[in-house]
Order: C-alpha cells, then structure tokens, then sequence
C-alpha cells in the first residue's frame, strides 16, 4: 500500500511545518525516524526537532508511544488504516537538516520524515498552505499534483526545496537539468546567471563524459546562499548546495562554488551508485561503516577541480597554486603519521564530524589526503600507460550501472584493469600512513614543490621561529605534537604577553618572525583564569607555504581529456606561467 505524506506550509513563519502520514498498519505497528544520512557520516539524531506526535485510526485517537529515542509504536491493528501527524521544527540552515521562515522550506528527507516500520513504498506527497509565487523542486516524481516514488531509498535521497527563484531549465548531458538559487548574494558582478548556468552545463557535460551512461532523467542543482556559508550534499538525480554572498561578484569564490557543484555532481557516479555494500544495503538507525570513504570522498574531490581545469574555467596557475595550498594542509597535520585513509574512512562516525582539539595529531581527513593520493594515483597510472579515468570508468561498468557493491579492498582490481602493479602504492599510501610521492610525481610534469615561508607581508625562502599552535583571537585552539609548545601550551590558553611584552591582536606573527637570538620565548598565558609563565624553546618552522614553479625552459603537460572514442588527449601550457 502506497504511504501518503501531507506536508503543510501555513506555520511556516514561525521555523514550524505540519506532517501528516497516512499508511496502513502491520503487525507490530511502529514509526521512526532516520538518525543520520548518507554522505553525511555521524549520528545526527533528526526525531529531536519532532514535536506533538499523535495518531489516528478512523478518525479517533490512539495512543503512541516513544521506545527509543527515533521510535514510536502505535495502538492500532495490522490492517487498520493510520494517521500519523506531528510538527517539525527547523531552524538549522545546512545541506543536511531543515530550514524553514517566510522566505522558503528547504526539506531534507530523512531529517523531516518518519516512516512506517517495514514499509518499503510506494511513497506519495502533496502540500498544503504554499504560497503563489513559490516553486517546489525536487528529485520526486510529480503527477498531477502530487509526487510519488518507488522506494524508501529513492523518497529519503530526494530532497525538497520551495521557494526561491523560478528554476532555470536547460539541457546538460543530454538530460533536463534546472537551477533553482535562493537566498542572500551580492550582485552578479563577476559572472552573470546566464554564463553560470553556461559554465555549470560544461562541468556535468564533462563529468558525465567520463562515464558510458547518465544514470537520472532528469537533474537539479539548488543554491542557497547566505553570508560564509558553504557546503554540499549529493544526491542521486539533484545536489543541494551553499555557499557565501560573493558566489558570483568575485573570482576566487566563484571558482570555489564551481567546485562544489562539479564535487555534487561527480557523486551521482561516485558514491550515490559506486559504493561499497555498507553504503548500498544500510539501516538509517544506525552507522554503516566502511574503509572505502577515501574513494568516494578523496577521488570526487580531485576530480572536482580537475575537472574546472579541463574546461577551461581554471588556468593551469590556479590549479597548482590550490595544489600547493592542499599540500601545506596536509604537512601541517601531525595525525597523517597516525592513521591512515583506510582508517580514516572507518572512523569518520566519530572523529571527523566529531573533531576534538587534538584531532590535528591523531586524524588524516579522506577529503584531504585523498584527493592528494587521487592525484598521485592518476600521475602514477599515467606513467605506467593507463589513468584513473580507466580504472574509475571500469569501476562503473562492473559494479555501478548496476548498483552492485565493490569490495572493500581495490587494490587487486586497480592493478588488473590499469596493468600497473599498485601494490605497494596501496600499502604505503592507503593502507599505511605516508605521504603521497608528491614531489617526485611533479617532476615528471617539469614542475617542482618548493618549500616557502610566510612573513606577515609576503613569502620568503627564511624559516621563521614558530609556536605550534592555531589561534583564535589570542586563544588557543589546538597544539601540534611536533611543534615546541607542546606540553606547554594548551588549548584555552590566553596569550597575554611574549617576552614581557603585551600581545596584541594580529602582532604574535610579526613578533616571532622579529626574532634574531635564540633563546627561549618567555610566554604569559591565563590558563583557567590563573597566570602561568611558559618558557617555550626557540625553533624554526616547517614550510608554511608551498608553491609550484617550472624546473625546465620546455612545457610542462596537464591532461585535459578522459576515456573517450578519441582516448585521452592533454594540452601544454608554459612553465612561465609561475
């Protein structure tokens, strides 16, 4: 029997909607709510925002009572016909929560719903009490005046936007594609909506190049914008998105916001389709773990901003500038010595969405180094005669047209496919803790990874004397293991003075790098309201900086191609450029 939800607007102003849910009751008759998302890994609770929950059989009421903390059981007959209706609140402004005022109701499916207990669908949903001039978008099936889907998975991966501008509709690997933006922005200064529009269609051409089917009918891009903020969450046939006011007044943002939505949109291959079993077949109760994260996160990540470069919206000095900022991130992490992308993927449920003062020294993000090891695994492929794009396009064609798990461990399947034995590259990259051969694997691009430092006004090839530590204001936030302060300075600590001399904000920088003598750097910090004098030992700092520059007078080659009737093509660019 299908499972009928009414969504009702009217209280809208006030972060309040009604949800109204209409099934028929099974044996042991129960509703609940989901505790977290995919793509989205931590245990987020979402029955929290549910409020006034009564049901209904026949119009009286029964009694329901909450089991757990997602769970509620009903009284009512296996057969009986239920009404379930409860209110929502949302006030939360992110990709995977809800937000609703006067202005729209952004509805992310497993934080707004709950569902019958051993109901698999159909789904149905309507609304009540929206206004006029408002449009609903959203990756549902509409007929009539309704929307329906076939199965829970579909009905939790489909979010709901209403409200907005009138979506932009247009045509993009060769399916109807929409743009719908909504919210704060400064004006469109730096591109207009029609090149946006035109530079998004190049990106979701390209990505879905690289692939032998586009598996949607149709796909929905949803933008909202408000001041700093920024995120992104993919789903199977749309990607709801965020990011700042200057998304289309400046450069860099822009380039920023292209990548996101170029990340999103990869997703509908890698990860939404192309997962492991225990991102297939998972319970929203309860975490789904897996090793694998690094392929679905650090692989989408490298080919996001590749893929800009490609089509040309990034020049080759763009690509490597943000190449060499990566690299710092990660050298500025002691904790990529303690665990490894494998590990990292496991343990996301409780450390990277949970992150903790010292998670610097103990934690690797998979975003981060793998999208890294990505590149470096593409160099690798390329100098050995095959490339990611092959290994990943066979990826597809084996387990993800078809929605089939892939094993855990790749590592025997991307040395099949490619003829490169990636073996000990697995191992030491992956599986183990080092550093992806960055540098070495540059040098067969002409390029070279230089170390630089920061001094306050520009770069400078002097090492500078250093703490360890990040600030916000004059408090500590976190402390490096390999740096001098630790075990001396901790987080919450109050600089106060160095060298007997008051700290002023935005002058700790200036002060060290004014350092000409050795000797230990005298630190007064209020520690849990007490004055402490801390006698840190004087040291120089690793790079603070990295940039990329041309080693030899001819070109160097960055690929802009992938698998195509044609293989693969590239384009030369000359190293004067840096």
């Amino acid at each position: 029997m299908t499972v009928k939800y009414k969504v009702d607007l009217s209280q809208i102003s006030g972060h309040w909607i009604a949800v109204e849910v209409t099934f028929v009751a099974t044996q042991a008759c129960q509703v609940s709510m989901a505790a977290w998302c995919p793509g989205s890994y931590m245990i987020r609770d979402y029955s929290r925002f549910v409020s006034d929950l009564e049901a209904k059989v026949g119009g009286v009421e029964v009694a329901s009572r909450k089991i757990d903390k997602q769970t509620w059981t009903i009284d009512a007959e296996e057969g009986q016909t239920v009404v379930v209706s409860y209110k929502l609140y949302g006030r939360d402004l992110t990709v995977r929560t809800n937000h609703f005022d006067d202005s729209h109701a952004f509805m992310h499916s497993p934080a707004t719903f709950v569902v019958p207990q051993q109901s698999n669908g159909p789904f149905e949903l309507s609304f009540a009490g929206v206004p006029a001039d408002w449009h609903i978008v959203t990756g549902l099936e509409l007929r009539g005046r309704s929307y329906h889907t076939a199965t829970l998975d579909e009905f939790m991966d489909c979010p709901i936007h209403v409200g907005g501008d009138k979506p932009t509709q247009t045509t993009a690997a060769g399916k109807p594609m929409s743009v719908q933006l909504w919210g704060e922005r400064e004006p469109f200064s730096y591109v207009s909506r029609k090149q946006f529009v035109s530079d998004l269609k190049l990106i979701v051409d390209k990505q879905a190049s690289r692939f032998s089917n586009v598996p949607y009918e149709n796909y929905d891009f949803v933008l909202m914008q408000f001041e700093n903020g920024y995120g992104g969450l993919e789903h199977r046939n749309s990607s709801i998105n965020i990011h700042g006011l200057k998304a289309f007044a400046d450069r860099g943002a822009y380039l920023e916001l292209m990548e996101l939505l170029s990340h999103e949109y990869y997703h509908t291959w890698n990860g939404k389709r192309l997962a492991p079993k225990a991102l297939l077949n998972f319970d929203y109760s309860q975490e789904a773990y897996t090793k694998c994260l690094w392929v679905m996160e650090g692989i989408t990540s490298y080919y996001d901003r590749l893929t800009l470069l490609q089509v040309g919206m990034m020049n080759p000095k763009e690509y490597c500038a943000k190449l060499a900022n990566e690299w710092m991130r990660l050298q500025s992490q002691p904790g990529r010595f303690r665990q490894s992308l494998e590990e990292s993927s496991f343990d996301s449920w409780i450390k990277l969405y949970k992150a903790h003062e010292s998670n610097i020294n103990t934690t690797i993000s998979y975003y981060l180094k793998g999208s890294l090891v990505a590149f470096a695994l593409d160099l690798t492929l390329r100098a050995g005669g095959s490339s990611l794009d092959a290994v990943v396009s066979a990826m597809w064609n084996k387990w993800g047209a078809e929605m089939q798990p892939y094993p855990e461990d790749l590592s025997g399947f991307f040395s099949e496919v490619s003829g490169v034995d990636l073996s000990d590259f697995f191992a030491r990259y992956i599986q183990g803790t080092e550093d992806p051969p960055l540098p070495e694997l540059l040098n067969m691009l002409g390029l070279s990874l230089k170390e630089k430092w920061h001094d306050g006004t520009g770069l400078t090839d002097e090492p500078s004397i250093w703490l360890g530590v990040t600030l916000r204001g004059e408090s500590v936030q976190t402390v490096r293991e390999d740096s001098p302060s630790f075990g001396l300075l901790s987080p919450g600590d109050q600089l106060v003075a160095l060298d007997g001399m008051r700290i002023k904000s935005g002058t700790l920088r200036e002060r060290l790098q004014s350092r000409t003598d050795s000797k230990s750097l005298e630190i007064h910090v209020f520690r849990r309201g007490r004055l402490v004098v801390v006698e840190v030992p004087c040291a120089r700092s690793p790079a603070t900086r990295y940039q990329i520059v041309g080693t030899k007078n001819d070109n160097f080659t960055l690929w802009s191609g992938g698998q195509s009737a044609e293989g693969v093509s590239s384009v030369s660019k000359s190293p004067s450029w840096f």
